[in-house]
Parts: structure tokens; C-alpha cells; sequence
């Protein structure tokens, strides 16, 4: 059974992306995309190599893009979160995931027989370094992100035990310590989602990715919307509801959350 988990959520992670980047405002939508891409690259790559039979050759590079995809999704997480802080502690946050995401997939790309309690260590220190952002995140983004985000970061870092340890393996054959590791991640994947587009409308303050004069946040205004169906990449789907009140609306967004 191994990567068909990956392979089943993969169109749901494009459905998913191409909603959210078309709900976005076209300042936020760079973010918002770069975020659906490595999602979708990451399950998708995924479903190819475990799912298929290759040569040692082709076995060796899909396995070195399926690490690598790691360190990808992890930096393309924090690229829309990154909206929520501002523009130069923005940047500094950016360089920082994204440089080690550059220097944890050459790490991968040219050491892929690295011992693999190494490369685990690498995968959760990039995850968590930018917990020291998490109060700027909590001040526009409100507890409800943070808790999608510590929440999103604990199964992640489950699943990263798991991997490393190779415990519990339940069912070897059907559903073994690898298809717990690709489920901790898909329910991970979606949750920051959850935050990304509902939680910037919510906020009173003023985006740096918002066009001038217009609220806070990645989705669009317009008249009596009624916007629905936003699936996570992942294993996901959040229902978004707008009532406007006055000149202001107010975004509710429901959803069940389902990461690798």
C-alpha cells in the first residue's frame, strides 16, 4: 500500500491548490502558490516513486526528489504564513526556511545513503525554526493559527519518529511504519491551510500583502459573496462563508483538516 496514500490525496492537493491561488488577492496569490506547488510536487513525486517499478537508476533519482520535497514543503508552508508578519522580520523569516531548505535538499540530492536518524534531525530542525515567530503569527493571524500550526508541527514530528524508528509497523504488507509516516503527514499537509486564507480576512490590521486600501488577508472581496469549497492540499476540505454586515464582512471558515 505503500504510496497510494500520496497518490490518492495528489488530484486532491492540485483541486485544493488551484481554489486557494484563485481565491487569493493577486499580491497574496505568489504566496498562496508556491505553497499549492510544493504540495502537490511533494505527493505527487511521491505516488511516482513508491508506487512504480524502476531501474537503479531511476529509483535513485526519484528517491533523492522524494527527500528533497521534504525540506520544500516545509519552507513553502511558511511562505504564506509569512504574510502574517512584517515586512522586514517577513524577509528574514523567508531567508531563513528557505535557505535551509536550499542547503537540506543538496544535503540530500548528494548524501542520499546519509544515515537516516541524520537526515530525520534535518527535517524537523527546519520545521521548527521559525517557532520564535509564533508570537507575531498569534498577534494577526489569533490563536486559532497558532494552534493549526503547533498542531500541523506535532504531527509532523510524530510522523518523523516513525520514520526514524520504524515503529509501530502494525501490518508490514498492507499498512506498515511507512503508511503511518504518509498519514501523519497528509493530516498534517492540510492544516496550515486552514490559517492561511480564513485568518487574514479576520484580522483588523493591515496586510503588507493587501493592496492599498482594500482589508487584510489573501481572498477577494465582492458583492454578497457566497465562497465555497476550499480543499487542502492534502487530505482536507474547509468550507468558507462570507456574510457581509455594513461596509465590513466577516469570514467564517469551517473545515476538517487532514501532512508528509
Amino acid at each position: 500500500m505503500r504510496g497510494w496514500l500520496h497518490t490518492a490525496m495528489f488530484p486532491l492537493s492540485l483541486a485544493g491548490g488551484i481554489v486557494l491561488v484563485a481565491l487569493a488577492r493577486l499580491a497574496a496569490a505568489a504566496a498562496c502558490s508556491v505553497y499549492a506547488l510544493s504540495a502537490c510536487l511533494l505527493l505527487g513525486t511521491s505516488g511516482v516513486y513508491h508506487c512504480g517499478t524502476w531501474g537503479p537508476r531511476a529509483e535513485a533519482v526519484l528517491r533523492r526528489l522524494d527527500h528533497a520535497n521534504i525540506f520544500l514543503i516545509t519552507a513553502g508552508t511558511y511562505t504564506p504564513l509569512a504574510v502574517l508578519v512584517p515586512a522586514g522580520r517577513r524577509l528574514v523569516l523567508l531567508s531563513l526556511v528557505w535557505g535551509g531548505a536550499a542547503a537540506g535538499i543538496a544535503f540530500r540530492v548528494w548524501w542520499i545513503k546519509a544515515p537516516r536518524w541524520l537526515y530525520t534531525v534535518c527535517y524537523l530542525a527546519l520545521g521548527w525554526a521559525a517557532v520564535f515567530y509564533l508570537p507575531a503569527f498569534a498577534r494577526t493571524g489569533g490563536i486559532a493559527v497558532i494552534a493549526l500550526i503547533i498542531v500541523g508541527g506535532l504531527l509532523y514530528t510524530t510522523g518523523a519518529v516513525v520514520y526514524a524508528l520504524k515503529r509501530p509497523d502494525p501490518s508490514p504488507r498492507w499498512f506498515g511504519f511507512h503508511e503511518v509516516f504518509h498519514a501523519l503527514t497528509i493530516a498534517a499537509l492540510t492544516l496550515p491551510l486552514r490559517g492561511h486564507l480564513p485568518r487574514h480576512n479576520m484580522t483588523s490590521g493591515t496586510s503588507a500583502l493587501a493592496p492599498a486600501g482594500e482589508p487584510p488577508g489573501c481572498a477577494r472581496t465582492g458583492p454578497d459573496p457566497a465562497t465555497t469549497s476550499l480543499l487542502a492540499a492534502g487530505a482536507g476540505a474547509v468550507a468558507l462563508r462570507r456574510r457581509d454586515r455594513g461596509k465590513g464582512g466577516r469570514l467564517e471558515a469551517t473545515g476538517r483538516a487532514g501532512r508528509t
